[in-house]
C-alpha cells in the first residue's frame, strides 16, 4: 500500500459532502477514521455510513493527517479558528497535516490560521451536486476535482483522488470565482431556465408530468451533443440561422425581465454563432433587434 492511501483522514462536518466524500474515499481502501460534527446526530451518521468513528475534536486532530472540513461555506474560516484554538488549548501539534477544504468559490487562503501554525492546506472542489447524504457518493466517481493550495501536498492529495478513479485539476487560487460561477451557471442556471420552459409549456395546457416527457430528449440530446461536439458546433435554432421574424414573435409573447434576459442570451448566441467557421451569415439586422431590447 502507497504513502497516500496509509494516511489517516478525518472529516470535520457530516453533511452531504462530507457523507459522500468520506463514503467515496473508504470505498476505495483510503483509511477514514472518523468524523466530528456540531451535530452528535449527523457525526453518528456519517461514521455508521463510512464504517469509521464519532471523534471529538482534539481526538481528530491528534488523530488524523489528512482533515477534509467539509462544513456550509460561510463556516470555513469559523471552522479553521476552532481548530486553531483546539490545537492550541489542548497542546496538539498540527504542523505537516494537511487541512483541506472543499468549496468551490473560497481558496486555501481561507484556512491561513492553520498555515501560521505550520499546517499545509489546499481546496479540493468536486464539480458535483450533492444531492443527497447518502446517495451522492454513487456519481462521484464521475466528478472532476480542482485543487490548488500548498506545492508540498498537491501530488498527496492528487494521488489520493487518482486513486479513486477521478480526474484532477490544478487552478490558480486567485481564480476560484471564475471557476465557481462555470459550476452555476452549468448546473443552477440551467435550472432557471427549465423551469422558464415548463411554464411556458403550462400556459400552452402541459402538465407538469407531460412537460417533463416532452423536454426530456430535447435536453438529454442536446447535453450529449455539447459534450461531444462542444458549444459553437452544436448550436441550431433561430439565432443561429438570423431568424428574425421567429425572435421578434419570442419577444412579443414575454415581458420584463425574461425578454431582457432573453435578448441578453440571444445575443451571447450571435456570438457563438459569429465564430463558427465558414458562418457568413449577417447578424447585425438581428443585432440591432436585441439591442434595443436590452437597452430597455
Amino acid at each position: 500500500m502507497d504513502k497516500k492511501q496509509k494516511l489517516k483522514i478525518a472529516f470535520i462536518g457530516a453533511g452531504k459532502v462530507g457523507c459522500s466524500l468520506g463514503k467515496h474515499l473508504s470505498l476505495h481502501g483510503l483509511d477514514v477514521v472518523g468524523y466530528y460534527s456540531r451535530s452528535p446526530v449527523s457525526s453518528r451518521e456519517a461514521a455508521a455510513f463510512t464504517t469509521s468513528r464519532v471523534l471529538s475534536l482534539p481526538r481528530l486532530l491528534t488523530a488524523a493527517e489528512l482533515v477534509f472540513i467539509t462544513v456550509p461555506d460561510g463556516q470555513i474560516a469559523v471552522a479553521a479558528e476552532e481548530i486553531a484554538r483546539q490545537a492550541r488549548d489542548e497542546n496538539i501539534d498540527i504542523s505537516g497535516k494537511i487541512f483541506c477544504h472543499c468549496s468551490g468559490s473560497f481558496s486555501a487562503e481561507v484556512l491561513t490560521v492553520l498555515s501560521a501554525m505550520g499546517a499545509y492546506t489546499c481546496s479540493l472542489h468536486p464539480m458535483l451536486a450533492f444531492a443527497d447524504k447518502f446517495t451522492s457518493y454513487e456519481k462521484l466517481k464521475e466528478a472532476f476535482f480542482s485543487l490548488e493550495g500548498d506545492l508540498e501536498i498537491r501530488d498527496t492529495v492528487q494521488g489520493i483522488i487518482s486513486t479513486c478513479g477521478n480526474t484532477t485539476t490544478i487552478i490558480d487560487g486567485e481564480k476560484k470565482a471564475e471557476y465557481h460561477l462555470a459550476a452555476v451557471i452549468a448546473s443552477n442556471f440551467v435550472l432557471a431556465l427549465i423551469n422558464q420552459s415548463m411554464e411556458l409549456l403550462a400556459d400552452c395546457g402541459f402538465s407538469p408530468e407531460d412537460s417533463g416527457k416532452a423536454l426530456a430528449p430535447l435536453i438529454q440530446n442536446n447535453i450529449n451533443t455539447v459534450l461531444s461536439r462542444g458549444p459553437r458546433e452544436s448550436l441550431t435554432g433561430p439565432v443561429e440561422r438570423a431568424d428574425i421574424k421567429t425572435i421578434e414573435k419570442h419577444l412579443a409573447v414575454q415581458q420584463g425581465n425574461r425578454r431582457k434576459l432573453y435578448a441578453l442570451l440571444s445575443r451571447e448566441l450571435v456570438t457563438l454563432a459569429e465564430s463558427r467557421q465558414g458562418n457568413n451569415k449577417d447578424y447585425s439586422p438581428l443585432l440591432s433587434l436585441l439591442d434595443e431590447d436590452i437597452q430597455l
